[in-house]
């Protein structure tokens, strides 16, 4: 009796388990379709491989936790509905009805408040900072470098996996140009410095005049542009490997008068606050980077 007690147990949890993973795929499957969307541009949405969303449908993969959150953020559907112990899907949205069409629709055209959005941002800022510290150095104040390293590297890998994959490119060169450039500058300065600086330029190659004298005035307003840019990780600097930090980029364009000739030369700038390279040893600071100075 035990035996045949254990032996219908174990095909009843069987059974149930093979409802709830044959449930899986249909759920998905609803959701996917609801959304119009094609298995590829799917999965490039919520961030895996066409095989896998595949793989899923076919019942060959299960819906993980992690991927049922990932598409409750994406499509609005209630993570832990998508898997039914019975042989019928129940994916429901968060008006708890079942998902339609209309349920991708609402969610889609779903605005977030801007005052929410405002704190949302306040407390990411918050967590990102306490994360920074707890992997700069231990409560009793020992530095560990190479977990702050790595969180940053891992941050910067996330930051633009995401700038791809939200298609943000435009939007973030926008906001940069709006919020971060700094204001035009305007000023005076000679054909000789022009020609230290753009001599090798196309643009200057171009405009420039065998009559130009090098202390002719030259009218100028420059305007710097900066490049959303990993600010760690590793560069080619003087011919050898190095693994850079602060990292900054940009370009700078200038819009030059001399004489009764107009020009406008692009110049590309680059910077950094920290370097291990060939001339840096482990164990040492490494030594400032020391810019040259130029006088406009």
């Amino acid at each position: 009796m035990k035996t045949a007690s254990r032996a219908t147990e174990k095909t009843a949890s069987t059974v149930k388990t093979t409802a709830t993973q044959n449930a899986s795929p249909r759920g998905f499957q609803v959701v996917r379709k609801a959304t119009g969307l094609s298995q590829a541009k799917f999965a490039a949405a919520i961030g895996v491989s066409k095989a896998t969303v595949e793989n899923i449908e076919l019942g060959r993969a299960p819906v993980t936790p992690k991927l049922e959150e990932t598409l409750g953020v994406f499509a609005g559907v209630v993570p832990g509905t998508l898997v039914s112990d019975s042989c019928k899907p129940r994916p429901l949205d968060f008006n708890r009805k079942p998902y339609s069409r209309q349920s991708w629709e609402a969610w889609r055209q779903a605005e977030i408040d801007y005052q929410h959005t405002e704190m949302l941002h306040k407390m990411s800022l918050d967590y990102l900072t306490v994360l920074l510290k707890a992997a700069f150095e231990t409560s009793d104040g020992r530095q560990t470098p190479h977990a702050f390293r790595s969180l940053l590297m891992n941050f910067n890998r996330f930051i633009f996996s995401e700038i791809k994959r939200q298609n943000l490119a435009d939007r973030i060169k926008i906001l940069f140009a709006t919020y971060i450039a700094p204001p035009p500058e305007f000023g005076e300065t000679t054909v000789r410095w022009c020609r230290s600086e753009f001599g090798r330029h196309p643009e200057w190659k171009q405009h420039v005049r065998p009559e130009w004298k090098d202390l002719d005035k030259v009218k100028y307003k420059s305007q710097f542009l900066p490049e959303y840019v990993p600010f760690i990780g590793f560069a080619n600097i003087g011919g050898g490997p190095a693994f850079v930090s602060g990292l900054s980029s940009g370009l700078t364009i200038f819009d030059l008068q001399i004489g009764d000739r107009q020009l406008r030369v692009a110049k590309r700038k680059m910077s950094f606050k920290g370097l291990f390279g060939a001339h840096s040893r482990f164990g040492e600071t490494p030594p400032p980077f020391r810019r040259r100075k130029q006088k406009v």
